[in-house]
């Protein structure tokens, strides 16, 4: 599976899965988490573990999981080319975040306004 840097430089239209949803919900939410971050797709696929990178990834894997019917597989494979339990462990992280952390629960509220438009 191509990642998204890909279909963004070969202007190539991202593909059906074999479930039948579209990347495109999918691709949102790659967009507005970035841009809300100020961060490139490419830097949210790179391998670095900086917090100022990894927590962005876990909001797109958190909003992927429960705004669109893909599985874990496909949203780490298309978000940052993660296995499936990076995935679970990231909608575990922001769901622990929001209880206590203040600014996660602001970035969660903006981003969902975000994605709600």
């Amino acid at each position: 599976m191509q990642s998204l840097v890909w279909y963004a430089k070969t202007n190539k239209s991202l593909p059906m899965f074999s479930d039948g949803f579209e990347f495109d919900e999918l691709n949102t939410i790659i967009k507005v988490v970035c841009k809300y971050f100020g961060m490139s797709i490419e830097t949210m696929e790179s391998k670095t573990r900086k917090r100022y990178v990894v927590i962005p990834r876990q909001f797109i894997h958190y909003f992927a999981r429960f705004k669109t019917a893909h599985s874990l597989s496909v949203i780490g494979s298309m978000a940052g080319q993660k296995d499936h339990s990076t995935v679970s462990s990231s909608i575990k992280t922001i769901n622990d975040l929001l209880l206590f952390d203040t600014q996660i629960k602001r970035d969660y509220k903006n981003l969902n306004a975000l994605l709600c438009q």
